[in-house]
């Protein structure tokens, strides 16, 4: 028994040493050539330092060369304002006066002056209104007529039934509407009056003004661009002589 045990730790042994491996000798060992990578475009260009030629050294040299990075120029700074930060003080704007015209072409008038009336040579206390577009003047026995194919009028001045009667055209025919009463068409004739020192030939309404406090009514076609008028005053002309 002690001899088979003996046996089979002999066999045991010897089986464990024949799978041993062999040692493998460094001497053997192929070397290994250096080699060197290069990057060309797209390409690897891999040689090997000692079989390299001349040309592939200097294209080695070429894809190897050091690109240098980009570099950040520095943004200048902006130079640092000077103006001063205090907030602008507006001044005060000048009160603007009412401007009154002094000018010596412009006669100031009151809102009531005598005027003279031609033909008749009569002088009526006139109504000086500034809203009126029209000069109107009273006439009564208005008739109308017609002379060489015009169309005339024949009135007297004011109330007096002994004045003569003065025949002038007709110009044109105005419509006048009247607050609670029906229109009226009134003759416009051409007239001279004289206010003051002053004369002018006018457009001049004709009409029954019998119900009015003045018979004459000076409007704007007279004082435009001469008179100036002072509502506060009252009969600060004469008007001047009337020569032919």
């Amino acid at each position: 028994m002690r001899q088979s045990f003996y046996l089979l730790l002999l066999l045991l042994f010897l089986g464990c040493a024949g799978d041993t491996p062999p040692s493998v000798s460094y001497e053997n060992k192929p070397k290994m050539e250096p080699t060197f990578e290069a990057s060309q475009g797209s390409k690897s260009l891999i040689v090997s330092v000692d079989k390299a030629s001349a040309s592939d050294i200097s294209k080695i040299e070429e894809t190897t060369s050091v690109i240098p990075p980009k570099v950040k120029k520095p943004k200048p700074k902006k130079p640092k304002s000077t103006k001063s930060t205090k907030p602008k003080i507006h001044p005060k704007r000048p009160q603007v006066k009412e401007v009154v015209s002094t000018s010596n072409s412009k006669m100031i008038i009151g809102s009531v002056e005598p005027v003279r009336v031609i033909p008749g040579d009569r002088v009526i206390s006139a109504r000086i209104d500034t809203g009126a577009k029209t000069t109107s003047l009273n006439a009564i026995d208005m008739q109308t007529f017609e002379r060489d194919g015009r169309e005339f009028v024949r009135f007297r001045l004011g109330k007096d039934e002994k004045a003569p009667f003065i025949d002038k055209p007709i110009w044109k025919r105005v419509k006048i509407k009247r607050h609670g009463e029906k229109a009226q068409v009134r003759p416009v004739v051409k007239l001279r009056l004289i206010l003051g020192d002053s004369d002018q030939v006018v457009m001049v309404t004709l009409a029954d003004r019998g119900k009015f406090k003045y018979e004459l009514l000076i409007g704007r076609n007279f004082l435009r661009d001469s008179y100036v008028v002072d509502v506060a005053k009252k009969n600060t002309t004469k008007p001047k002589a009337y020569t032919k």
